[in-house]
């Protein structure tokens, strides 16, 4: 198959550059084995397309998007490749050629048969397009990506698994080696992928395919892939790992040839030995058709660093493309092009050297996009037009001449067409600016054209329009607009009607953005345009529009010669007659409490520069904001006899019925028409004056005039009679009137104690109420007399009870009378609580609280306790010190800062079988409390945590020591441990460690070690103790622990009955030693 009938590359939006001279290029990839072959190549071997239609089908269409070159691709994006499907036989062009092949002259065609073979792109290549000084050709481009690979991708079946296998991968494998035999001299590599069975990928077809590859001299690796044709999920995947394996091999094909062209350099320009015999041959044949000399060293030194730029950009090195794009620019701009006697100017060679040097800053500006140097972009831009300006002048091409213009015109859609592709939006680039300032050189073109068989007009219009919908495209409406009214001025003289449907549309926005200078030249022109394409009622509009500034330009009113009257109302856009009418409105207050009504008034007057029609009007209605029903309707009435209008009535907001009056008022008077009256008000709502509608009666149709009310108008009330100003209360909107509900207030207090009640008085207006949800949780809410609830609804004229949540903080509070008030109510701790927790044995302990009350009024106590957790297995018995319900009414009253010390007992309730050592809640002191001064039916509840009254763990044995509380001195004091094995099914052992200090006397074991404690059994152990003085005795301290198996030994709690024994003297004893006399 050919492929240049696969389309090539794609044409861009300026045709007049070749685009292989402007595209991103693409290594090339010839593919073969996925299209089906008139001529089959390989007759002994199945063809892929008809063995795996499916799948060669689908990677057809994987490899579609790649054979389709842009001019940009993301920087950092996959490798891509541009694949073209070919036949297996295809035939690549000649690398070199002998001239003459076409010449009749037997002895032109012996002498240019006689040059050495050389390639036909070549400017030594006589009869080529370059010859004798062409720099390059699009062509070249074109052969090396196009018609020359850097690897053939070939697809085969591999053969099934059969007694022929052995002749058909022969068949097979000589196929693939006379596809590399053709490929080789051009240093093109083949790839091969093999569509196979999934039998063929089994453990024991690793040799056959090692075989194949080995015969056939694929070595390298990844040239030889294998593919399960049944697996279609895994194509992805594999045509990743193809493109990959792909991109190296041409980067190293590039990179081989590149390296040829450095190698050649030398070479170039020729020696006279070699360019006269070519010379003299080209002339014997009659191929010069003027004396022209061989291209100019300047010129082989553009062509090498061209060739070399293209080489690099096909590798994917950007940087060394780059530089080398910028070299042979400077040499083709500033040596080649800048010197006449080089280059004739409006010659084919010096057209192909503008085009070439205009592509190559092209390729220049979008390497520093790539780099993302948007600045050095613009300047490589700038400064290139401005370069080539100075060389146009140079040549009589200046700007008086349609070619300068043209390509300008070209320079910045060119520029536009790139960043449109790329998707890019710089601060230095804009494509539809570019695109507006290419349709300015387009009209400029026009200016100057001579030509008749080109129609600018199109090329104008046609550029106007991709500026437009660029524009547009971007939201960039100001610009668009301007644009639109461009091209309206290019349709204006042909095509009026067309002209009339874009100056429409932008009056709409210039009468939103208040232009009012451009509004009116643009309804002028449309004005002109709707007359010369006879549409009266777009005559009529126009000229309603342009009526207040008639004196600037010559409107016609007439529309009789082009149509008859008609009584339906003709339309006119919003804004249009925004300046035939000054309206002001203004209310006499800016706020109003309901129920009640509000004196208003409107002022109507011409614009002192209005020169208006004398077409009388039917009818004024004025409407207020959101509301379909006018406010108001003032009818003409020539007998009326004033025209100042005061509605009778005051007129109910919201609209229902419109108040009326006339009025004999028209613009021709001197005086402004007063119209004004008063608004009751029933809802809370804001009203605002908005518009006035005003039927004008024209020879054509009624047209409704919608004037919009001035929203700055000053604050004050006129009054008619006297013309007085009487100044108004300032404020932002003098057309508006807020109506408000009396505002009902709800005293919430700002601080509140946890769990504090605290009564509400409710208005008479029916209120909602509710507490936070956050707030609910944790105990906040509504009280009334039986209940307690998160919100009540229409509640009036009572009392309420708002309880504060137990937790510390701030909670919310909603309430809804006239409005919706949120009050924040902070929660502060009422009472500073210490505790202690004391157990004296296992079961039996208290706690001992000390309180001091942190209010700031008094506060009377009712009732205090300790809540435990059940979990704990705790009881907690009354408090001691504190109040308790049975003491009413002389419950006592605490004063800010009163202390108190409260004991609460504490008992163990759990048996053996209902440990919880590892309880941790906490444990609450609950007081219930109320104010003196107040009589409400709650009271109020606070809990404060205290630490978690974790009992001791229970053990099975109990040491328990007793001892008498006195004894005789000279007797010994008999102290007894009692050591009881509490479980009723496990045996149990203890250690029990007395310390007695050195210098007391005892008897008895100091250190007991109780082994095998049968379920419930006790046993006892004495110490004799001998004090040796009178007085308090301390008994010494008694340790346990009890052993349990592979776990740590528990300490016991070691209960005493007597902690000192007090040691006294005999009844009948007295001293053996003499009294002492007393002093003299």
């Amino acid at each position: 198959m050919d492929p240049s009938k696969q389309g090539g590359h794609r044409a861009t939006s300026s045709s007049s550059y070749p685009s292989e001279l402007i595209v991103h290029l693409l290594p090339c990839v010839h593919v073969s084995g996925l299209v089906a072959e008139r001529t089959p190549s390989y007759p002994t071997l199945a063809h892929p397309t008809s063995v795996y239609p499916n799948v060669c089908h689908a990677i057809v269409e994987a490899f579609a998007p790649q054979a389709r070159p842009r001019l940009w691709y993301a920087p950092g994006s996959p490798p891509r490749l541009h694949t073209v499907m070919v036949d297996y036989a295809h035939v690549l062009p000649p690398a070199r050629m002998r001239a003459g092949a076409r010449i009749t002259d037997v002895d032109a065609k012996h002498a240019l048969q006689a040059l050495p073979p050389r390639s036909p792109l070549s400017p030594l290549f006589p009869g080529g397009p370059l010859f004798p000084d062409g720099i390059v050709s699009p062509s070249w481009i074109r052969k090396h990506t196009e018609y020359m690979p850097g690897v053939h991708l070939a697809f085969f079946c591999l053969p099934a698994s059969t007694e022929a296998t052995l002749q058909a991968d022969t068949a097979l494998i000589e196929a693939i080696i006379a596809l590399r035999t053709s490929l080789a001299p051009r240093g093109i590599k083949v790839m091969v992928v093999l569509l196979c069975e999934p039998a063929s990928l089994l453990a024991g077809q690793e040799a056959r395919l090692h075989h194949i590859r080995r015969a056939a001299g694929l070595e390298a690796r990844g040239t030889m892939l294998v593919f399960n044709a049944h697996d279609m999920s895994r194509l992805p995947a594999f045509l990743t790992d193809v493109y990959a394996t792909a991109s190296q091999h041409t980067r190293e094909h590039y990179r081989q040839h590149a390296r040829h062209v450095r190698r050649n350099r030398a070479r170039y320009p020729p020696p006279p030995s070699v360019t006269q015999p070519i010379m003299q041959a080209a002339a014997q044949a009659h191929l010069l058709r003027t004396p022209s000399p061989i291209l100019s060293p300047p010129g082989w030194h553009v062509r090498t660093h061209y060739k070399l730029a293209v080489l690099a950009e096909l590798q994917g090195e950007y940087a060394e493309a780059d530089t080398q794009y910028t070299e042979a620019y400077e040499a083709l701009l500033r040596t080649y092009l800048a010197d006449t006697k080089l280059l004739a100017p409006r010659t084919r060679r010096w057209a192909e050297a503008k085009v070439l040097v205009d592509t190559l800053a092209f390729k220049r500006i979008k390497g520093a996009l790539y780099r993302g140097d948007e600045v050095v972009a613009l300047r490589i831009f700038t400064m290139h037009q401005h370069e080539m300006s100075v060389l146009s002048t140079g040549w009589g091409i200046g700007a008086s001449t349609p070619e300068f213009w043209a390509w300008r015109a070209k320079q910045y859609a060119l520029m536009a067409t790139l960043l449109q592709d790329a998707g890019l939006t710089t601060s230095c680039f804009e494509p539809g600016v570019l695109r507006y300032h290419a349709a300015l050189c387009t009209m400029q073109r026009a200016a100057y054209a001579t030509d008749t068989s080109v129609d600018v007009r199109a090329l104008v219009v046609h550029a106007l329009s991709l500026a437009y919908d660029t524009f547009r495209h971007a939201q960039r409406g100001r610009l668009a607009h301007m644009t639109a009214t461009r091209l309206a001025g290019v349709y204006q003289e042909t095509e009026p009607a067309q002209a009339l449907q874009y100056l429409e549309r932008n009056l709409r926005w210039y009468r939103r953005e208040t232009w009012t200078k451009l509004r009116y030249a643009v309804a002028y022109h449309a004005w002109t345009c709707a007359r010369a394409s006879h549409d009266p009622a777009a005559t009529m509009r126009l000229a309603l529009e342009l009526a207040p500034v008639a004196q600037q330009y010559d409107v016609s009113y007439d529309t009789s010669d082009e149509a008859t009257s008609s009584e339906t109302v003709l339309p006119l856009d919003p804004g249009a007659a925004s300046h035939w009418l000054h309206v002001c409105a203004v209310f006499a207050r800016g706020t109003l409490t309901l129920p009640g009504s509000m004196a208003w008034q409107l002022r109507i007057e011409p614009w002192a520069t209005s020169r208006l029609p004398s077409w009388p009007w039917r009818t004024l209605r004025v409407y207020a904001r959101e509301s379909d029903t006018p406010v108001c309707v003032v009818t003409y009435d020539a007998q009326a006899p004033t025209t100042q209008v005061t509605m009778r009535e005051a007129i109910a907001w919201p609209a229902q019925r419109p108040g009326t009056g006339t009025t004999s008022w028209t613009w021709a008077d001197k005086a402004p028409l007063w119209v004004q009256g008063a608004m009751a008000v029933s809802q809370a709502s804001d009203v605002t004056f908005s518009h006035v509608v005003l039927t004008l009666q024209t020879p054509l149709a009624p047209v409704d005039l919608a004037i919009d009310v001035d929203r700055d108008a000053p604050c004050v009330w006129y009054v008619p009679t006297t013309h007085q100003r009487l100044p108004l209360p300032p404020r932002p909107d003098v057309r508006t009137l807020h109506a408000v509900a009396e505002h009902v207030a709800i005293n919430v207090p700002t601080t509140m104690y946890p769990g504090e009640v605290v009564g509400i008085t409710m208005p008479t207006t029916p209120t909602t109420v509710r507490v936070a949800p956050e707030a609910w949780a944790t105990g906040a809410a509504w009280l009334d007399e039986t209940s307690a609830q998160e919100a009540m609804d229409s509640v009036a004229a009572s009392t309420l009870w708002l309880r504060a949540p137990s937790i510390l903080g701030t909670f919310r509070v909603h309430t809804h009378a006239t409005s919706t008030e949120t009050h924040g109510v902070h929660v502060q701790p009422l009472l500073h609580v210490q505790s202690h927790v004391h157990w004296r044995d296992a079961s039996d302990g208290r706690v001992l609280l000390h309180v001091e009350y942190l209010g700031t009024d008094a506060l009377q106590l009712e009732h205090v306790y300790v809540a435990v957790a059940p979990e704990l297995g705790i009881q907690a018995g009354a408090v001691w010190g504190a109040p308790t319900p049975n003491e009413a009414p002389a419950f006592p009253v605490w004063s800010p800062r009163t202390t108190a010390t409260w004991i609460a007992p504490l008992q163990v309730t759990y048996t053996a079988a209902d440990i919880h050592n590892d309880a941790t809640t906490a444990s609450t002191l609950v007081v219930q409390w109320r104010r003196p001064e107040r009589d409400q039916p709650w009271p109020c509840e606070t809990h404060v945590p205290i630490p978690a009254l974790t009992p001791p763990p229970w053990a099975r044995v109990r040491v328990h020591v007793t001892a008498p509380p006195t004894v005789v001195v000279g007797e010994a004091i008999w102290m007894t441990m009692h050591v009881l094995n509490q479980d009723a099914y496990h045996v149990a052992d203890a250690t029990i460690d007395v310390e007695v200090p050195d210098t007391a006397l005892a008897a008895g074991p100091r250190k007991v070690t109780c082994s095998m404690l049968l379920p419930g059994e006790e046993r006892t152990y004495t110490v004799a103790l001998r004090p040796q003085r009178m007085g308090p005795y301390r008994l010494p301290l008694v340790r346990a622990l009890a052993l349990v198996p592979q776990q740590e030994p528990q300490r016991l709690t070691v209960p005493m009955d007597v902690h000192t024994v007090m040691v006294q003297a005999p009844t009948s004893w007295t001293p053996d030693h003499p009294a002492i006399p007393a002093p003299s």
